[in-house]
């Protein structure tokens, strides 16, 4: 299961999060470009924020937060898992192996983290990791103070038995952005290359610098967590905002232009100014 970073300063800041809406028997919440359908338990609201959803008890103390992954494995949820999580003052590890989880959506495993948090509060976790028969999968941890753990499992066991999956539809915009794009620089007097790439996949996935995989192995031709994850757009075929999603939990928003200069368009389409980059399109974004 990936990390969730900053989780502390999530946590305080649910309240600042975009989009809170609270729940009151329990509310629906969907995401296409996930293609995650789950239930906010009642009594408890949700927010996204930085490529996260966060749940956050009204009346009860505990936050779960739940993260796509675009692409992973069993073997890779029980790698994270055995980690553990130590960030931001906090080091929580398995009290045991993760074991088989029951859930409708899919294959799951879950597990507990036990440990201490800031000036030696305890701290207690439900994870859970599930994945989706369409590529990909969910983590679920519900985080609380030892003496709430039994209230806030049940809650992050609830959400995660609610979730079902369905195909990833992609992101607004992906018809014009969607494709595999290049950029190399070489300075005029030479010994000073710099080369760039990055995949906007049609299905919501992106990588850069590399071939796409979200299983943050090792090796220069797979994506790790700080350079893939998923990606939308706002805009038109001309101009808007690109936002990636990291799978690290990371997330940075970015002016695209569309170049309209008929020398800037090869056999895949039109050069596209990303940031500051001018990418020349040199592939399709199947991602197959």
């Amino acid at each position: 299961m990936r990390r969730i970073c900053g989780i502390i300063l999530a946590w305080v800041a649910l309240s600042g999060a975009t989009s809170a809406a609270p729940s009151g028997k329990g509310s629906p919440f969907e995401k296409e470009s996930w293609g995650v359908r789950l239930t906010v338990p009642g009594g408890w609201r949700a927010a996204e924020k930085d490529g996260l959803l966060l749940i956050g008890g009204e009346s009860e103390a505990g936050l779960i937060v739940v993260r796509f992954v675009a692409q992973t494995s069993r073997e890779a949820m029980l790698a994270e898992y055995g980690r553990g999580l130590q960030e931001q003052g906090m080091n929580l590890q398995p009290s045991g192996p993760a074991q088989d989880f029951r859930a409708s959506g899919g294959q799951a495993v879950a597990g507990e983290l036990v440990g201490s948090g800031p000036n030696g509060v305890q701290y207690r976790a439900r994870a859970i990791g599930l994945l989706s028969r369409f590529g990909g999968g969910l983590s679920v941890l519900g985080l609380t103070t030892a003496d709430k753990y039994a209230t806030v499992k049940a809650r992050a066991e609830a959400v995660a038995m609610s979730v079902t999956f369905s195909a990833p539809k992609a992101p607004k915009g992906a018809d014009v952005l969607a494709g595999r794009y290049e950029y190399v620089y070489v300075a005029p007097q030479g010994g000073y290359t710099r080369e760039a790439k990055i995949t906007l996949c049609g299905d919501g996935r992106f990588s850069k610098g590399g071939e796409m995989s979200g299983s943050g192995s090792a090796g220069s031709a797979v994506t790790s967590r700080n350079n893939g994850g998923t990606w939308r757009s706002q805009g038109d075929a001309r101009e808007g905002q690109i936002t990636l999603l990291y799978n690290s939990g990371q997330s940075e928003t970015l002016p695209y232009r569309v170049s309209q200069d008929p020398r800037d368009r090869g056999g895949y389409g039109p050069a596209v100014t990303i940031g500051p980059t001018k990418y020349q399109k040199s592939g399709l974004g199947n991602c197959r």
